[in-house]
This record gives C-alpha cells, structure tokens and sequence, in this order.
C-alpha cells in the first residue's frame, strides 16, 4: 500500500529585497518553451528557477510514490508548515513527520499528486514558488477520492543548495 501525504511545510522567514524577476510574472515558463521539444524545453530557464522546480518535483513525486524518507529531504528542519489538515501549523519538520500516521490515507495502486501552474520566482538567495496540487487515489476500501489544493512555497539557499522554508497548504471553504 501507498501512503499520500497531502500537506506541505514552509518556516516563513523574512525574505531578501533583492528578487531579480526573470520576467515570468504570473505564467509558468513551460508556457513560453510548449513549442520546444521536451530535451530543451527548460534549457533557457534561469539556473535558480530550474534548480526550484526541480525540487518541487522531486518532492511531489516522493509524496505521490509514498516514500517518506524522501518526501523533506529539502526541507529546512526548523520550518514552519501551514497544513489543509490539523493542526494549523507545524513549528518543525520533525512535528511534520510525527504527524503522518495520524492522517494519510493509504492508497491502492497509483496515487495522484501533481503540481500544476507552478510559478517561481527566485532571487540569488531567497525564492518562493506557488502553484494548485491535484491528489488523490483509491483507498484500501475501494472509495475514490480526489482533492484539489493551493500550496505556496519560501525557499532559501544556503551553501549552494536551496531548502524550503515555508510551505503553506490550504484549500477554500464556503462560509455559508
């Protein structure tokens, strides 16, 4: 059986005033490269933004195949996690790891949890990326579920290597 963690754990610190933008606003860079070939679609993204998504990625498909060792591997351990889940915030990688059992769902076969619309803007030290997750899968009962959530991610780099931060997870709820 495959784990699906669904939260996400950032440590917000304050971040540099030195952002140099590389001009991507508010459209993911893939968007501008879809004409590429996929061997050099991200050739001509700046280093720190390649090194981010890269990151990301690696951490999605860790959570996704249910090896949570890996899962923050890239995670600061003095973080700050804000979860979709209790409780509201986490004050340390370590809390977020004893937190797992408590409530994630087993899956059979393959699980989903995708970034999608992935946005990155990165300065030389600090960065912060957001984007929307797809999860999901099919539990050890057969029920399906599905859950679509916004995630926003700080990231500093520290002796050449970036680690998030702060990682913000949540989901909008009717007030009715």
């Amino acid at each position: 059986m495959k784990h699906l963690t669904l939260g996400i754990r950032p440590v917000l610190r304050p971040l540099a005033k030195e952002f140099h933008f590389s001009g991507w606003k508010s459209q993911p860079p893939e968007q501008f490269f879809n004409h590429l070939p996929p061997s050099d679609k991200f050739k001509k993204m700046p280093q720190n933004e390649l090194q981010i998504r890269t990151l990301l990625e690696e951490w999605a498909k860790a959570t996704r195949e249910g090896h949570l060792d890996e899962v923050l591997k890239n995670h600061s351990e003095d973080l700050v996690i804000f979860d979709v889940l209790p409780p509201l915030q986490y004050s340390s990688a370590a809390a977020y790891r004893k937190s797992w059992g408590a409530w994630q769902p087993e899956t059979q076969g393959d699980a989903r949890f995708e970034i999608e619309n992935l946005s990155v803007t990165a300065g030389d030290q600090v960065a912060f990326a957001h984007g929307i997750i797809q999860c999901g899968g099919t539990q050890s009962d057969g029920q399906v579920f599905s859950d679509t959530v916004r995630a926003t991610f700080c990231l500093q780099k520290a002796s050449g290597t970036w680690k998030v931060v702060h990682q913000h997870v949540s989901k909008p709820f009717s007030r009715t």
